[in-house]
């Protein structure tokens, strides 16, 4: 949307793209600068898991993977090149014993079968990030890891009213030994979204927030 106004001028104020304000009143840059709230989130088609479904104490299992060595240590070799991840024979003279998987490659692969086992179900937005992680035991090629999501709280998002924030805990384990939990929140998509308050049309003349 175009500013009114002379055209052959020095300086030209070309204006921003027209929201529901300018629309409505067919003047350029009136009402709330910015985009202050989501308008739409739309849905994946499939989607079986939506805001609603992720009630406080719900568990989720993930599933099992087997930890593998290639994939384990070019990770390391990639991303986290510490001795005791990549330097074999300096790893196995250590207290480690053989070389030990990054911490990250351990949070990536919980991040996979997350997604493999709810998020490519769900109506899943983006995250607003995590809280707390923490590794208790180190991981290991050969290693069958197991995990799970509990849904820990579920509130009314800020965001959007077609959003819900969900407060989740994960943990791998080892058999019954705990090597990785982390906390944290994500944003899912409302199957009956809340209603937005209306807000009045504004005078062109009005100043700005």
């Amino acid at each position: 949307m175009f500013s009114s106004g002379a055209s052959k001028v020095k300086v030209m104020l070309v204006g921003e793209q027209p929201g529901d304000i300018e629309d409505r009143e067919g003047v350029p840059f009136v009402g709330p600068a910015g985009c202050d709230t989501v308008l739409h989130v739309p849905a994946p088609a499939e989607s079986t898991i939506y805001f609603e479904d992720l009630v406080p104490g719900r568990v989720f299992e993930l599933g099992t993977l087997v930890v593998d060595e290639a994939e384990m240590v070019a990770f390391a070799e990639r991303f986290d090149p510490q001795w005791y991840h990549v330097d074999r024979a300096r790893a196995e003279a250590s207290t480690w014993g053989r070389l030990i998987a990054s911490g990250f490659f351990t949070v990536s692969s919980l991040m996979r079968m997350y997604v493999d086992a709810v998020l490519s179900r769900a109506a899943a937005d983006t995250s607003p990030g995590m809280e707390n992680l923490r590794w208790f035991a180190p991981v290991y090629a050969g290693d069958e890891l197991s995990a799970a999501l509990t849904v820990t709280d579920a509130q009314p998002s800020t965001r959007s009213a077609e959003l819900g924030t969900v407060f989740l805990q994960w943990q791998m384990h080892r058999g019954t030994q705990l090597v990785l939990q982390m906390s944290g929140r994500g944003w899912f998509i409302r199957r009956h979204p809340l209603i937005a308050p209306a807000q009045p049309p504004l005078s062109p003349l009005a100043p700005r927030g």
